[in-house]
């Protein structure tokens, strides 16, 4: 069954050259989150393609789970950014302005009901780094 579906892609792969079929396999990798996945020729690239792109096979997968038992896992690593953040914040190596005291003053009634009717005014006042630190303005401007 898959060396058919391969066969079938083969044929739409055939119109691309080489670099664009090795970019593509790369683009689709990198959409299932197959980390560190490297294609070394254009074959293996095809193959890779064909085998994720195949609707029929996917039928077959879903309904049957003993493929999946014996496939490897999949590793995803995600990078961590609340950490890459801090040190950013901590070192004023952040791309973005420091924070001024208004960033840290709480907004007024009148502004909580003015942003709940109309939220482009809070985009207006320039004060969203307040909304994002501040968890009570969160609360009263989510109710």
């Amino acid at each position: 069954m898959a060396e058919i579906e391969i066969e079938a892609f083969r044929h739409y792969a055939d119109l691309h050259n080489r670099e664009e079929i090795l970019g593509l396999a790369q683009l689709a990798a990198s959409s299932f989150a197959d980390q560190g996945r490297a294609f070394y020729g254009r074959e293996e690239a095809i193959r890779y393609l064909a085998l994720n792109a195949s609707s029929l096979l996917e039928d077959i997968w879903a309904t049957d789970d003993s493929l999946w038992k014996d496939a490897p896992a999949r590793r995803i690593h995600f990078d961590d950014m609340v950490r890459k953040r801090k040190y950013d914040l901590l070192s004023f190596q952040s791309i973005q302005p420091p924070f001024e005291q208004a960033d840290f003053t709480c907004y007024s009634e009148a502004d909580i009901r003015k942003f709940a009717v109309d939220i482009q005014s809070l985009l207006a006042t320039n004060r969203m780094k307040h909304l994002a630190i501040c968890t009570r303005c969160q609360l009263r401007l989510g109710s």
